[in-house]
């Protein structure tokens, strides 16, 4: 993790994402799927846990994996470390815009797109 980011919040405790507000702002939420881990699903999946009191605008984006294959990062770059990613973090960040969830399967997460990124809230990576 970032260390700029292990601060934040919302690493203790309850999550302030997750506590239902007055709000009627729809909780943003960006997926980042593939042809195998497709978008859908992940939105499928929320939408069918009981009510939270949320109301969510979803965007989604599916990159062509297995179709094409995944990368490991490239030294020198800001994706230099990281393993098994697609697509290109600029597009991605371009993406995620001012989401506040991002749900990802391949997609990289580097520092340069949270700092492009600063909505987000919650990122979770469907990976093993």
């Amino acid at each position: 993790m970032c260390p700029k980011y292990a601060a934040r919040k919302y690493f203790h405790g309850t999550p302030d994402i997750m506590t239902p507000t007055t709000s009627s702002a729809a909780l943003r939420v960006a997926i980042i799927g593939d042809h195998f881990m497709r978008p859908e699903y992940f939105q499928q999946a929320i939408e069918a846990l009981p009510s939270s009191g949320h109301r969510f605008d979803f965007r989604h984006l599916t990159l062509d994996w297995p179709d094409a294959p995944f990368v490991h990062g490239t030294p020198g770059t800001a994706t230099e470390g990281l393993r098994e990613l697609l697509g290109d973090p600029d597009d991605m960040a371009t993406f995620i815009g001012d989401a506040q969830v991002l749900i990802t399967h391949l997609s990289p997460v580097t520092a340069s797109m949270l700092t492009r990124c600063p909505a987000l809230q919650l990122i979770a990576v469907s990976r093993g």
